[in-house]
């Protein structure tokens, strides 16, 4: 019997590609088609990623989709979703409320190179729902205002109405 330990995950090792029930903790409307989720897993344990990633969204029985984390990285025990309606898996996602359980797996993408971008000044440049992705570096940023030079925040939507984020 092999006592090399040296091949086994870690105990908190979750695999990306497995489904992780995750609760909803708040659900918003933002604007006519975007809602703003915060999630939390059930099993206590935090996603891991780096600013720009994104995750497949899970609704029983309606499918999956790739959908851009939001929020920082730099914030334990909850993550963020920004969600446009624009099919039978979103409009599901849309009428869900607190309290509700979802699928998520990931996550996902190489997200923003945060590392090579430190000591330099940044332009972030988002419009309509480009701010989702774009809003997980600039909130990690902020989170580590000291390690960026002057940081310049630009966007857009199509009518007032529209923007994310106020």
């Amino acid at each position: 019997m092999s006592t090399d330990t040296s091949r086994v995950a870690p105990a908190t090792f979750v695999s990306p590609y497995l489904p992780r029930l995750a609760k909803v903790v708040a659900a918003e409307q933002f604007t006519e088609r975007e809602r703003f989720f915060r999630l939390a897993f059930e099993d206590g344990l935090p996603l891991e990623y780096k600013p720009g990633q994104f995750v497949e969204v899970t609704v029983w029985g309606r499918g999956e989709a790739p959908i851009s984390i939001c929020s920082s990285p730099t914030e334990r025990g909850h993550f963020d979703l920004c969600v446009r309606c624009v099919g039978d898996l979103t409009e599901a996602l849309h009428k869900m409320s607190a309290g509700e359980m979802l699928g998520i797996r990931g996550p996902f993408g190489n997200g923003f190179n945060a590392e090579a971008a430190k000591g330099q000044d940044i332009l972030f440049v988002a419009g309509g729902l480009g701010l989702a992705p774009t809003r997980s570096f600039i909130k990690y940023v902020i989170d580590n205002r000291s390690s960026y030079g002057r940081v310049t925040i630009l966007v857009g939507a199509r009518s007032p109405q529209e923007l994310l984020f106020k």
